[in-house]
């Protein structure tokens, strides 16, 4: 379902930054429609995409979560550990908070660390660092 921002429905930008809807940011946001919808289709993309390319809601809201972390950012670490949540993804919100947790699962331990050389050092990321979950083995979710 794709959440249409009007000046009664916040967008993801609206909530990240604690706007109320009669707050005059919210309204100066709300003049330019189209960035408002196209920064709300972003966030669905990333998160809710038609097809998933085999990696879950729970991963990417964790991935995200882990990117916060990393950033030291308390706010979207409080909105996407409560994405995981939602997803049913307890244990990633776990790990993707510290990744020692992730225990034997080889497949999110990737993702973890492609996640971390991104975030902190993304000239080292290279494909090679994604084989592993390539190998149809790794392609299933936990």
């Amino acid at each position: 379902m794709s959440l249409t921002p009007t000046p009664d429905v916040p967008d993801v930008m609206d909530n990240l930054a604690g706007l109320a809807a009669d707050s005059r940011l919210a309204q100066l946001r709300r003049q330019r429609p189209d960035v408002v919808r196209n920064l709300q289709r972003s966030d669905e993309a990333i998160f809710t995409p038609r097809n998933d390319g085999g990696l879950s809601g729970a991963e990417r809201a964790a991935a995200a979560l882990r990117i916060a972390v990393l950033l030291r950012d308390a706010r979207l670490q409080e909105h996407y550990r409560a994405r995981v949540i939602e997803h049913g993804g307890g244990s990633l919100a776990a790990s993707a908070a510290d990744p020692s947790t992730a225990g034997r699962q080889p497949r999110w331990r990737t993702i973890l660390g492609h996640v971390d050389r991104l975030t902190t050092n993304p000239d080292s990321a290279r494909r090679e660092h994604m084989t592993p979950c390539l190998r149809p083995a790794c392609r299933r979710r936990p």
